[in-house]
């Protein structure tokens, strides 16, 4: 994990907050504690192009492409949340999740938001 990725785009109005998250991989177990910055309640045709782009996409039309692979039902119209967050805290990288509750609590971090 090399902290480059500060935003993700995704569908429906969530209800993240600014504050500490752990952002966790369920495919590959790993942990890193980092703040959210900005949540933005948007439509995927109002994703801005900067914020597509830090996502890694070049145009609407191929963050939609991708998205539906997540997302078959998204089209432009669907309402989306784009989250972003600051740089990750080198130290808190962990690779055991099923020790993440435990990890958060003696780390201090009182998760208030959805593990992304």
């Amino acid at each position: 994990m090399l902290g480059r990725k500060k935003i993700t785009i995704r569908e429906d109005h969530r209800d993240y907050k600014v504050g500490p998250v752990m952002i966790c991989c369920h495919i590959a177990p790993w942990a890193v504690l980092t703040k959210i910055t900005e949540v933005r309640l948007t439509t995927l045709a109002d994703v801005a192009q900067e914020e597509l782009e830090a996502d890694g996409y070049i145009d609407h039309r191929g963050m939609l492409d991708d998205l539906r692979g997540y997302y078959p039902d998204i089209n432009f119209d669907s309402p989306v949340t784009v989250i972003k967050w600051g740089d990750l805290d080198p130290n808190s990288f962990y690779a055991q999740i099923h020790n993440i509750d435990f990890y958060a609590e003696v780390n201090g971090l009182k998760n208030t938001n959805p593990v992304l």
